[in-house]
């Protein structure tokens, strides 16, 4: 069996299985990232940070490893961190921002 690269296996897939294999990527790479972002910019493990966020480290454990987490928990995850999110809607001509962090679940002002 030859080998086909990415490019001209990708041209076997409709349109539906495009779509289905861009949300299981960005899922895998959800699923590592808060994990990585704490680690790469912290010296905190998973029980210090849940001292920060006034939550139990499995609640963190779960939070850094959930596909579907809540906007507002991953910005207090970020902000527990020191830092701050943003959102983009990110369209083929243009990337718009979107307004309104989201803090601690409430709307910030």
């Amino acid at each position: 069996m030859a080998r086909k690269t990415w490019k001209e296996a990708r041209r076997q897939f409709s349109a539906e299985g495009e779509a289905r294999i861009g949300r299981e990527k960005d899922e895998i790479l959800l699923e590592g990232n808060l994990r990585e972002i704490r680690e790469h910019l912290s010296d905190l493990n998973q029980t210090d940070l849940g001292k920060l966020l006034e939550v139990s480290q499995e609640a963190v454990s779960q939070l850094e490893r959930r596909h579907d987490a809540a906007v507002s928990s991953i910005a207090r995850f970020i902000s527990s961190l020191g830092g701050r999110l943003e959102l983009h809607a990110v369209f083929p001509n243009e990337s718009i921002r979107i307004r309104g962090q989201v803090m601690g679940g409430r709307r910030k002002r």
